[in-house]
Formats: C-alpha cells, structure tokens, sequence
C-alpha cells in the first residue's frame, strides 16, 4: 500500500487487520497525523454532513475534495443497520474516506453509492445522490477489536464553518493506493 498526503512525499504502509464486510482496515505508517478526528455514533436523519476525499483522482484534484450533504436516513440498502443514507455526492476514490459532522466528528467511514445495486433491481430508475457509509460505531468496535484506541469524546462545542472543516479534514485524510 501506499500512503500520500497533501504536499508530502509518498510513504508505503502495510494492512494491519481488514474487515472485508465493511470495507474497512487497520494501517502502519511512518506518519505522525497533524490532527486526529474523533468518531461521533449518534446521527439523526437531516443532520448536516461534509464528505472528504480523493474521487477520481487521476482526473479531478489530486489534493482531495470536499463535498456537503445531510443524512437521508439511518439504514443503508435493504435496511442495513451497518450503514447509513448521505444525500453528498460521491464517486471511485471517495471510498473510506471520513463523513463529518459539522464539529469535525467522523460520524461514518464512505462506502458505496447505490447506483449499480438499483440498476441491478431493474427498476428503471436512474438513481440520484443515494450514496452509503459504514457507521461510526461499526468503525469503533471494528478498532476497539484490533487493539486501536478511538477517541471516546467527541468534540460537541466548537461548530466548523464548511471551509473550516474542509481544513480541517485535509489534515485528517490520507489518499490510500493499492499496489499490486
């Protein structure tokens, strides 16, 4: 695996644990983050959300990008309890990156977008910004099993306007490349 973070160099990292069902994994790097971001559990439907990541990267911003949108619901495809509904678009390369609160929280890890599954249903529909994450509680009992301690208080007091947040978050978030 390789590692690379806004205007620094490249690092490799090894996958500690994964959790394939959830798309999730544990890595060992050499870099010490700027920021760490606490993990948030409880999420109420319509509550603001921003999005961070590298979506298409060999096209759009290699620096990452930063999307808004709000919980659409608590259950993902099928009522999955695991995840939950984000109305922020998102595309290949978005996945496992942070969904935020507007505290700067990770409330959910990016998983999927349902564009393929309702096209799969045949149900005619051209689907519009339904798109998924792994809730944080999933990410925290996911880490709590492989020996990684999770912030256990989320920041509740100070609100991040967008741009703030955006900031914020690029020092939180790391573009992972799988290397063959």
């Amino acid at each position: 695996l390789a590692i690379e973070r806004a205007g620094h160099s490249r690092v490799h990292g090894t996958a500690l644990a994964r959790d394939k069902a959830n798309d999730l994994a544990v890595l060992k790097t050499g870099i010490k983050p700027e920021n760490v971001t606490s993990l948030r559990t409880n999420l109420r439907v319509g509550e603001n959300i921003a999005v961070y990541g590298f979506p298409l990267s060999s096209r759009l911003a290699t620096t990452g990008n930063f999307t808004v949108g709000y919980v659409s619901a608590l259950a993902g495809l099928g009522d999955d309890s695991s995840k939950f509904q984000i109305s922020a678009p998102i595309q290949p390369g978005n996945s496992g990156g942070p969904v935020l609160d507007h505290y700067g929280n990770a409330v959910g890890v990016i998983v999927s977008t349902a564009t393929s599954a309702i096209i799969a249903d045949r149900s005619g529909v051209a689907p519009q910004n339904i798109n998924f994450a792994i809730k944080a509680n999933i990410a925290r009992s996911f880490l709590d099993a492989n020996g990684i301690q999770a912030d256990s208080a989320p920041q509740t007091t100070k609100i991040y306007e967008f741009a703030d947040l955006a900031e914020r978050a690029k020092l939180t978030t790391v573009k992972i490349l799988c290397e063959k």
